[in-house]
Protein backbone atom coordinates (compact mmCIF):
# COMPACT_ATOMS: atom_id res chain seq x y z
CA UNK A 1 0.00 0.00 0.00
CA UNK A 2 1.78 3.53 -0.61
CA UNK A 3 1.76 5.67 2.24
CA UNK A 4 1.89 9.83 2.14
CA UNK A 5 4.69 11.48 3.60
CA UNK A 6 4.20 13.47 6.48
CA UNK A 7 6.83 15.93 5.73
CA UNK A 8 9.37 16.40 2.99
CA UNK A 9 11.73 13.58 3.10
CA UNK A 10 10.38 11.16 5.39
CA UNK A 11 8.09 8.90 4.77
CA UNK A 12 5.91 5.81 5.78
CA UNK A 13 7.39 2.23 5.50
CA UNK A 14 5.33 1.67 2.26
CA UNK A 15 5.42 5.34 1.52
CA UNK A 16 5.01 6.27 -2.30
CA UNK A 17 4.58 9.78 -1.89
CA UNK A 18 7.11 12.84 -1.35
CA UNK A 19 5.87 16.34 -0.69
CA UNK A 20 7.69 19.45 -2.15
CA UNK A 21 6.16 21.90 0.19
CA UNK A 22 7.26 25.41 -0.25
CA UNK A 23 7.53 26.65 3.17
CA UNK A 24 9.12 23.72 5.18
CA UNK A 25 12.62 23.27 5.53
CA UNK A 26 14.09 20.40 3.85
CA UNK A 27 15.07 17.36 6.40
CA UNK A 28 17.58 14.97 5.41
CA UNK A 29 16.25 11.64 3.74
CA UNK A 30 16.69 7.89 4.59
CA UNK A 31 19.85 6.06 2.40
CA UNK A 32 16.87 3.95 1.06
CA UNK A 33 14.49 6.96 -0.11
CA UNK A 34 16.42 7.81 -3.09
CA UNK A 35 16.64 4.35 -4.44
CA UNK A 36 12.88 4.87 -5.26
CA UNK A 37 13.68 8.04 -6.93
CA UNK A 38 14.45 8.84 -10.58
CA UNK A 39 17.28 11.00 -11.31
CA UNK A 40 15.34 14.36 -11.71
CA UNK A 41 12.92 13.73 -8.84
CA UNK A 42 16.30 13.43 -6.81
CA UNK A 43 18.12 16.85 -8.30
CA UNK A 44 14.74 18.77 -7.40
CA UNK A 45 14.70 17.16 -3.41
CA UNK A 46 18.61 18.66 -3.54
CA UNK A 47 17.86 21.72 -5.26
CA UNK A 48 15.45 22.57 -2.46
CA UNK A 49 17.65 21.25 -0.02
CA UNK A 50 20.03 23.95 -1.24
CA UNK A 51 17.96 26.58 -0.83
CA UNK A 52 17.16 27.12 -4.42
CA UNK A 53 13.31 28.18 -5.26
CA UNK A 54 11.63 25.15 -6.17
CA UNK A 55 7.71 24.92 -6.85
CA UNK A 56 5.71 23.19 -3.84
CA UNK A 57 4.35 19.69 -5.07
CA UNK A 58 4.63 16.06 -4.92
CA UNK A 59 6.12 13.64 -6.26
CA UNK A 60 4.97 9.81 -7.02
CA UNK A 61 8.19 7.32 -6.34
CA UNK A 62 8.36 4.56 -8.27
CA UNK A 63 7.06 2.52 -5.57
CA UNK A 64 3.60 3.99 -6.49
CA UNK A 65 4.44 2.89 -9.98
CA UNK A 66 5.02 -0.43 -9.05
CA UNK A 67 2.58 -0.81 -7.04
CA UNK A 68 0.21 0.33 -10.24
CA UNK A 69 1.46 -2.24 -12.22
CA UNK A 70 0.75 -4.77 -9.72
CA UNK A 71 -2.61 -3.37 -8.94
CA UNK A 72 -3.81 -3.71 -12.91
CA UNK A 73 -1.39 -7.17 -13.24
CA UNK A 74 0.52 -5.49 -15.86
CA UNK A 75 3.60 -6.90 -14.70
CA UNK A 76 3.93 -10.04 -16.62
CA UNK A 77 2.07 -8.70 -19.61
CA UNK A 78 4.72 -6.12 -20.01
CA UNK A 79 7.59 -8.27 -19.91
CA UNK A 80 6.04 -10.60 -22.15
CA UNK A 81 5.59 -7.89 -24.72
CA UNK A 82 9.09 -6.66 -23.93
CA UNK A 83 10.85 -9.91 -25.33
CA UNK A 84 9.31 -8.90 -28.84
CA UNK A 85 10.94 -5.89 -28.67
CA UNK A 86 13.79 -5.31 -31.66
CA UNK A 87 14.20 -2.35 -34.28
CA UNK A 88 11.02 -3.87 -36.09
CA UNK A 89 8.51 -4.72 -33.17
CA UNK A 90 8.79 -1.02 -31.63
CA UNK A 91 5.48 0.49 -32.90
CA UNK A 92 3.66 -3.02 -32.21
CA UNK A 93 5.32 -3.74 -29.02
CA UNK A 94 4.57 0.23 -27.62
CA UNK A 95 1.02 -0.25 -29.02
CA UNK A 96 0.43 -3.10 -26.85
CA UNK A 97 1.79 -1.93 -23.63
CA UNK A 98 0.47 1.83 -24.08
CA UNK A 99 -3.07 0.48 -24.63
CA UNK A 100 -2.84 -2.17 -21.37
CA UNK A 101 -2.04 1.84 -19.21
CA UNK A 102 -4.80 3.15 -21.33
CA UNK A 103 -6.99 -0.01 -19.45
CA UNK A 104 -5.53 0.97 -16.06
CA UNK A 105 -6.48 2.77 -13.17
CA UNK A 106 -4.10 4.23 -9.98
CA UNK A 107 -4.48 2.17 -6.71
CA UNK A 108 -7.09 3.42 -4.67
CA UNK A 109 -4.87 4.78 -2.15
CA UNK A 110 -2.92 6.62 -4.17
CA UNK A 111 -6.15 8.47 -5.97
CA UNK A 112 -7.08 9.58 -2.42
CA UNK A 113 -3.78 10.55 -1.67
CA UNK A 114 -3.16 12.51 -5.43
CA UNK A 115 -6.68 14.32 -4.51
CA UNK A 116 -5.58 15.24 -0.88
CA UNK A 117 -2.64 16.75 -2.05
CA UNK A 118 -4.07 19.05 -4.85
CA UNK A 119 -6.16 21.66 -4.83
CA UNK A 120 -9.05 23.08 -7.08
CA UNK A 121 -8.59 26.07 -9.28
CA UNK A 122 -5.19 25.16 -9.17
CA UNK A 123 -3.17 24.16 -12.63
CA UNK A 124 -0.50 21.57 -12.94
CA UNK A 125 2.80 20.43 -14.21
CA UNK A 126 2.90 16.94 -14.37
CA UNK A 127 6.28 15.55 -15.26
CA UNK A 128 7.65 12.23 -16.04
CA UNK A 129 11.41 11.27 -14.42
CA UNK A 130 12.06 7.49 -15.53
CA UNK A 131 15.39 5.40 -14.75
CA UNK A 132 16.95 5.72 -18.10
CA UNK A 133 16.54 9.22 -18.27
CA UNK A 134 20.38 10.25 -17.29
CA UNK A 135 22.44 7.53 -17.70
CA UNK A 136 26.16 8.06 -18.04
CA UNK A 137 26.63 6.92 -21.73
CA UNK A 138 23.06 7.52 -23.02
CA UNK A 139 20.54 9.78 -21.89
CA UNK A 140 16.33 9.54 -22.81
CA UNK A 141 16.01 13.00 -21.48
CA UNK A 142 12.74 14.80 -23.30
CA UNK A 143 12.01 11.33 -24.54
CA UNK A 144 8.62 11.00 -21.50
CA UNK A 145 6.22 12.84 -21.63
CA UNK A 146 5.13 15.91 -19.47
CA UNK A 147 1.49 17.53 -18.66
CA UNK A 148 1.38 21.04 -18.43
CA UNK A 149 -1.67 23.46 -17.38
CA UNK A 150 -3.87 20.29 -16.01
CA UNK A 151 -7.01 20.54 -13.57
CA UNK A 152 -7.05 18.89 -9.97
CA UNK A 153 -10.04 16.17 -11.75
CA UNK A 154 -7.08 15.50 -14.08
CA UNK A 155 -3.79 14.78 -12.71
CA UNK A 156 -4.52 10.72 -12.16
CA UNK A 157 -5.18 10.28 -15.69
CA UNK A 158 -1.94 12.25 -16.34
CA UNK A 159 0.13 10.26 -13.94
CA UNK A 160 -0.98 7.07 -16.02
CA UNK A 161 -0.16 9.05 -19.24
CA UNK A 162 3.42 9.37 -17.69
CA UNK A 163 3.93 5.68 -17.10
CA UNK A 164 2.45 5.30 -20.41
CA UNK A 165 5.00 7.16 -22.04
CA UNK A 166 8.12 5.40 -20.31
CA UNK A 167 6.99 2.68 -23.24
CA UNK A 168 6.33 5.12 -25.92
CA UNK A 169 8.10 4.38 -29.34
CA UNK A 170 11.15 6.93 -29.49
CA UNK A 171 11.98 5.06 -25.87
CA UNK A 172 11.47 1.62 -26.88
CA UNK A 173 13.23 2.06 -30.62
CA UNK A 174 15.89 4.04 -28.29
CA UNK A 175 16.36 0.69 -26.27
CA UNK A 176 15.73 -1.27 -29.76
CA UNK A 177 19.11 0.61 -31.04
CA UNK A 178 21.17 0.25 -27.47
CA UNK A 179 20.52 -3.41 -27.51
CA UNK A 180 23.37 -3.67 -24.05
CA UNK A 181 20.84 -1.66 -22.04
CA UNK A 182 18.08 -3.82 -20.30
CA UNK A 183 14.32 -3.14 -19.98
CA UNK A 184 14.24 -4.91 -17.10
CA UNK A 185 14.44 -2.13 -14.84
CA UNK A 186 11.90 0.59 -16.73
CA UNK A 187 10.36 2.52 -13.88
CA UNK A 188 9.35 5.78 -13.33
CA UNK A 189 8.51 8.94 -10.85
CA UNK A 190 6.22 11.10 -11.51
CA UNK A 191 6.53 15.09 -10.26
CA UNK A 192 3.71 16.80 -9.85
CA UNK A 193 4.01 20.64 -9.25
Amino acid sequence: MAGITPGLGRRKPNGAMILLPQDIPFPRRSPGQALSLMFETYILLQMKKNGFEVPGGFILDSDAYEETIRANGLEEKIKAALKHLTRYTVGQVSKEIRELFAQAALPEQIVAQVESLSQEGRLYAVRSSGTKEDLEQYSFAGQYDTFLNVKKEDLCEKILGCYQSLFGEVVLHYLADHAELSTDDLQMSVVVQ
